[in-house]
């Protein structure tokens, strides 16, 4: 497995530790449920390309999440 991050304020998955505003080192895929109302990180955050449709974490890699869909269809 690539080395993840997730962030530690709203829950999303990241290969780039940047894109997140406090990362935790290397994370789990997903699974947990989270706070889908929870604040993103950076402006970026809110445009990502896919939702879990199993815990609605959102990642900028489809491969980081357990049932990805794009975000069109989340």
């Amino acid at each position: 497995m690539a080395k993840t991050y997730e962030c530690e304020r709203c829950g999303l998955i990241s290969a780039h530790k940047d894109h997140l505003c406090e990362p935790v080192g290397q994370s789990h895929y997903c699974s947990e449920p989270v706070d889908k109302t929870a604040s993103m990180c950076r402006e970026t955050a809110g445009a990502q390309s896919f939702g879990c449709a199993r815990c609605g974490r959102m990642a900028d890699e489809e491969s980081l999440l357990c049932a990805p869909k794009a975000m069109p269809d989340y």
